[in-house]
């Protein structure tokens, strides 16, 4: 199977983790890396079903602190630094 890329966005409810977690149902899949940017998210019932929430990596924003008037956002970098990391990865099948 080529190797491809995919961007799914929209609304909560529509079934954006349900179409990325149907990639387990596919044969050569056996190892999957799953990178979430929203607490819970690594727990949609399809993640669930095949495991991939305890090996879940998130990223999101935990600095922030009204009382102080902080807010510091690195999730975004540190996601992006995670997926140049894996531009020539070949120990799992998918990326979700």
């Amino acid at each position: 199977m080529k190797p491809f890329s995919a961007v799914i966005l929209g609304a909560p409810g529509l079934g954006k983790s349900t179409l990325a977690g149907s990639v387990m149902e596919l044969e050569m899949v056996k190892k999957v890396l799953l990178l979430v940017t929203k607490p819970g998210e690594e727990k949609s019932w399809l993640y669930q079903k095949y495991g991939l929430t305890d090996q879940a990596e998130i990223y999101y924003d935990l600095g922030w602190n009204p009382s102080l008037g902080e807010y510091r956002a690195d999730a975004y970098l540190r996601l992006i630094k995670r997926l140049r990391s894996l531009v020539e990865d070949t120990e799992y099948d998918a990326i979700i």
